[in-house]
């Protein structure tokens, strides 16, 4: 359980201080991605989780290590979502934001392979959060470098 708390906190810390900017109307914010969200694929072939991951998961959340929202629907195919938050008081530690404005989308397989595998799982996700190498991802949120 401290493995699985301990690579999503550093996930999302590095995504807050490292990765791609999000467009929020004309300007560009840093991502705060504290909640996992996997989409529930009703029409799809089930994805159960395994006994042991059934029970890991139930004690990540009766633990309180994340909190288990109510269901939510899917933004585009109204699929009931699973999500679960990041407990506020451990994103201090990890130098995340105590806010979200993004969060980590997984599909079944992916929330399975990170309970079994977070650190793999979670260095996936960065791969695909990581800034671009152009100017427009290196400047500052408010259009101002510090050297003009």
């Amino acid at each position: 359980m401290h493995r699985i708390v301990a690579e999503f906190g550093h996930l999302v810390g590095i995504v807050l201080r490292e990765g791609k900017m999000l467009k929020k109307g004309t300007d560009r914010v840093p991502p705060e991605c504290p909640r996992i969200e996997v989409d529930q694929d009703i029409a799809g072939p089930q994805e159960t989780l395994t006994e042991e991951q059934q029970d890991l998961a139930r004690e990540l959340i009766r633990r309180a290590a994340f909190i288990e929202m109510e269901p939510g629907r899917s933004r585009h195919k109204f699929l009931p979502t699973l999500r679960w938050q990041l407990r506020r008081v451990y994103l201090p530690h990890f130098g995340a934001a105590l806010t979200k404005n993004d969060a980590v989308k997984w599909i079944p397989s992916d929330f399975k392979f990170f309970l079994t595998n977070p650190k793999e799982a979670c260095d996936r996700e960065w791969e695909r959060r990581q800034k671009e190498t152009d100017d427009t991802q290196t400047r500052l949120p408010y259009g101002q470098d510090e050297h003009q």
